[in-house]
C-alpha cells in the first residue's frame, strides 16, 4: 500500500501555475514615464522608500530598485549617501540614498531608501526577548516556534507598535527624509514618487497626509518640522500628483486602530494642494492585503491632497499547491522576485492590454 501510494505522488505534479492577468481598474502608470518626464524637463525622479514590518537592514530594496530600472535602461550610479538619524544615544533610523542614471552617468532617479525598524528593535527585544527563553520556546513544536519567533514576535508586533505609541516615532526618519527631499529637489523639474511596502505604505500615507495638513494651513503636530521653504517645495511637487506604490498595503486593516474621536490630522478645510494617486498592487491570497476603498479614501478628505486610487490585482507569488493553497508570506514580499511585477512597475499597464 505504501509503495502504491509513494508511486501515485511521483505521478503527482503538486506545483500548480496560477496563470490568471492582471486585473486593474485604470490605467497604470510606471516609472518610465516618470523618468521620461522628468528627463524632457531637465530634472530627475526623486523616490521615497519605506520598508514593512519586521527587522530590516540597509539596503532593503536594492534588488528591487536595480531590477526595475534596468528594465527602465538605467544603470546604478552607487551609493551617494549612508545616514544615521540619532536623538542623542536612540537610533532614529538610516537613510541609504543610491542613485540611478543614464550610461553617461547623467543621473535620472535618487532612490531614498528609509529603515525604520531601529526605532522599535529595543523594546521589542525589552517586552519580547523573555518569550524565546529555553524554558518557553523549546516546548513548542519547530514550525508553531518559528512562525512565534519570526512572524508574531518579529514583524507582527510592529503594526501593534505603530497604531498604538510608536506611530510619531516610525514615523520621524519618514519625515525627516521627505523634508530632505524638498530641500535637494529643482522643483518643478523633479518629480516626487514614493513607494511603501506592506506597514510601509501605511507610515508613507499618513507622513503625507500630515505635510499635506500643514501646508493647508492646519496646525498639527508632525514628526520633522518642515521649514516654510519645504512646504512652498511640498506644494509645488504635490501640485503635479504624487504617485505612490503600496505593495502589500495593509491600510483599512490598520484603519481599525485610528480612533474617530481623536483625529491626528484635522481637515484643513481650505482648497487642496494638490493630488496623491495611490496605485496599490495586491496579491489575492496575501492576508495582509487591501484594496483602498473610496470609503476609506473619504475619511481623508479635506486633508489637503485630492486623493484618488488604482488597485491592481496580481500574483506576486504565482505557483499554488494543488491549486488549493499558496504561500501567502511569499505574495505579501516576493515583488522583486516576479519578473510580471517588475515590469508592471517599470512600464505599467495599460486597460487596452487587458484580454
Amino acid at each position: 500500500m505504501g509503495m502504491l501510494v509513494l508511486g501515485l505522488t511521483g505521478c503527482v505534479n503538486f506545483v500548480q501555475r496560477i496563470e490568471e492577468p492582471i486585473a486593474a481598474e485604470a490605467d497604470v502608470p510606471g516609472f518610465q514615464s516618470w523618468i521620461d518626464e522628468a528627463r524632457a524637463q531637465g530634472g530627475m525622479v526623486r523616490l521615497l522608500v519605506v520598508h514593512g514590518m519586521g527587522h530590516h537592514g540597509p539596503g532593503y530594496s536594492s534588488t528591487l530598485q536595480n531590477r526595475v530600472f534596468r528594465q527602465c535602461g538605467l544603470v546604478p550610479l552607487g551609493v551617494q549617501l549612508e545616514e544615521s538619524f540619532r536623538a542623542g544615544e536612540a537610533p532614529l533610523g538610516n537613510l541609504r540614498v543610491e542613485a540611478f542614471g543614464d550610461q553617461d552617468g547623467t543621473p535620472r532617479v535618487w532612490a531614498y531608501e528609509v529603515t525604520w525598524s531601529p526605532v522599535v528593535d529595543q523594546v521589542k527585544r525589552e517586552l519580547l526577548a523573555f518569550d524565546s527563553e529555553s524554558r518557553y520556546a523549546d516546548r513548542r513544536i519547530w514550525l508553531n516556534g518559528e512562525l512565534k519567533r519570526s512572524f508574531i514576535n518579529d514583524k507582527f508586533a510592529d503594526p501593534i507598535l505603530y497604531v498604538g505609541g510608536y506611530r510619531t516615532k516610525i514615523q520621524r526618519p519618514v519625515a525627516l527624509t521627505l523634508r530632505r527631499i524638498l530641500r535637494e529637489s529643482q522643483a518643478p523639474r523633479d518629480r516626487l514618487v514614493a513607494m511603501g511596502l506592506s506597514l510601509g505604505s501605511r507610515i508613507l500615507f499618513d507622513t503625507m497626509i500630515g505635510f499635506s495638513s500643514r501646508a493647508c494651513g492646519a496646525d498639527v503636530p508632525l514628526a520633522a518640522e518642515p521649514s516654510p521653504e519645504d512646504l512652498a517645495c511640498f506644494k509645488q511637487m504635490c501640485a503635479r500628483e504624487v504617485p505612490v506604490w503600496m505593495l502589500a498595503n495593509p491600510l483599512p486593516l490598520l484603519e481599525l486602530g485610528a480612533n474617530p474621536a481623536d483625529d491626528v490630522h484635522p481637515p484643513s478645510g481650505g482648497p487642496a494642494i494638490g493630488s496623491l494617486r495611490i496605485l496599490a498592487l495586491s496579491d489575492p491570497n496575501d492576508l495582509l492585503t487591501y484594496p483602498v476603498s473610496p470609503e476609506f479614501l473619504a475619511r481623508y478628505r479635506g486633508h489637503g491632497l485630492q486623493l484618488s486610487a488604482v488597485n491592481i490585482s496580481m500574483h506576486v507569488e504565482p505557483n499554488s499547491i494543488l491549486g488549493l493553497v499558496v504561500n501567502p508570506l511569499h505574495a505579501h514580499t516576493d515583488h522583486d522576485a516576479n519578473p510580471a511585477v517588475l515590469d508592471l512597475l517599470a512600464k505599467g499597464w495599460s486597460l487596452r492590454a487587458a484580454p
